[in-house]
């Protein structure tokens, strides 16, 4: 808000915007009521992977919620299968997802003259950054997308909300940001791509 709008304390931030005709939502739009300028705002806070957690739950339950990991290891010999906890974010689902979410969602803030901001986790943002070859721009004529990085400080309030601090500002354009997506999916060979079809099947390469 404050990188948008600087001092216009005017602004308002408004959750949850759903747009019918396309069929749209974003977490935020700030607004400033008085001049009607407004931005989208994007926040990257899902993507988990791991599976259920209900033997941790148990282990909480059970007054041991340090012996969390050995309720998994019972689960899994209970189900004859391999103990591969494995919690974290999931780096891939976020590139799939938020990278086709910023390239749609930036598109339109453009075609309405307004600009979107993504706040996302830095260590995923460098796996997107691994991904695509982003351009950084410098002058707000030229930039449509914002990224504004954060780490967690593992500080916790009184409230149980985790700490975090501002990392990284990276902005980009909807073209530059489209072309490196369309350059990061490039495809490979055709017969790279037959004989990994043909082994996964099974079949005489």
């Amino acid at each position: 808000m404050a990188d948008f709008f600087g001092e216009r304390k005017e602004a308002v931030l408004v959750p949850e915007v759903v747009l019918t005709k396309p069929r749209q939502s974003f977490d935020f739009i700030g607004l400033d009521p008085k001049t009607n300028n407004f931005c989208g705002i994007e926040s990257q806070a899902i993507d988990l992977r791991g599976g259920g957690v209900g033997p941790a739950f148990q282990a909480i339950l059970d007054g041991k919620p340090d012996a969390w990991r050995s309720y998994f290891a019972q689960e899994a010999s209970d189900k004859g299968r391999k103990d591969n906890v494995a919690y974290g974010v999931n780096m891939a689902n976020i590139y799939k997802r938020l990278g086709l979410q910023i390239a749609e969602k930036g598109a339109l803030l453009r075609a309405l003259g307004s600009k979107l901001y993504v706040v996302v986790q830095d260590r995923p943002f460098q796996y997107l950054e691994r991904r695509l070859r982003l351009q950084d721009l410098a002058t707000e004529d030229e930039w449509d997308i914002t990224f504004l990085t954060f780490e967690y400080t593992g500080r916790v309030s009184a409230e149980g909300i985790l700490g975090f601090d501002h990392r990284r500002t990276v902005r980009t354009s909807i073209g530059a940001y489209a072309a490196a997506l369309v350059e990061a999916t490039a495809a490979p060979s055709r017969s790279d791509f037959l004989k990994r079809i043909r082994k996964k099947a099974g079949l005489k390469l």
